[in-house]
């Protein structure tokens, strides 16, 4: 990180370490909640000692079939790490699949 930020990146600039998940063609880091918690608690004090206590430090899921799972309890373990999200507002599986009228 303090290298990015010799390169004039901004220390609040996001940066993703994570890939694609289950897509098992492409090089992937499988990391469940658990691990990512453990990452996300280790690594929040270090970023926060060497001054980037305000760069953002978030964990999603991009896997729609995941989305309101793997969050919710990555908060639930590691929630003062992370930075953003609301877990009252996640998607529900009817909310993802809601028709569009066709009258429009």
């Amino acid at each position: 990180m303090t290298t990015w930020l010799d390169e004039g990146y901004r220390d609040n600039e996001g940066r993703k370490f994570d890939n694609e998940l289950r897509n098992h063609i492409y090089p992937t880091c499988v990391m469940p909640v658990s691990v990512h918690a453990a990452v996300g608690k280790a690594l929040r004090p270090l970023m926060d000692a060497n001054g980037f206590s305000s760069t953002e430090l978030i964990g999603y899921e991009h896997n729609w079939d995941d989305a309101g799972k793997y969050p919710v309890q990555l908060m639930e373990q590691a929630g003062s790490v992370f930075d953003g999200g609301v877990p009252s507002l996640k998607l529900t599986p009817s909310m993802l699949h809601t028709p569009i009228s066709s009258s429009i």
